[in-house]
């Protein structure tokens, strides 16, 4: 992880972001080049907070579906750092 950024959950929600879509367009491209490059990561926190704020405040929301999904496709791939207890 030492050589990689780290992707917050604010990039993946801007990702969502069609209100910005300056910021949408370069939290993709972020998002994009980390899956092919393997150029960064993001937590489990991070993907937590995401799913909160995709079910809770997207308007409308995502669906379970579409979360699991994106999870599977976008948020696991990229996750290099878990919440342990000893932390």
């Amino acid at each position: 992880m030492k050589d990689k950024y780290f992707l917050d959950t604010n990039i993946f929600v801007y990702s969502f972001d069609t209100n910005s879509p300056k910021k949408q367009k370069v939290a993709n491209s972020l998002i994009q080049n980390a899956l092919k490059k393997q150029t960064s990561c993001t937590s489990s926190q991070v993907i937590q907070e995401f799913i909160n704020v995709a079910t809770q405040k997207f308007k409308p929301p995502l669906t379970h579906e579409d979360c699991r999904k994106y999870m599977d496709f976008v948020l696991t791939p990229l996750c290099e750092a878990f919440v342990s207890k000893d932390a």
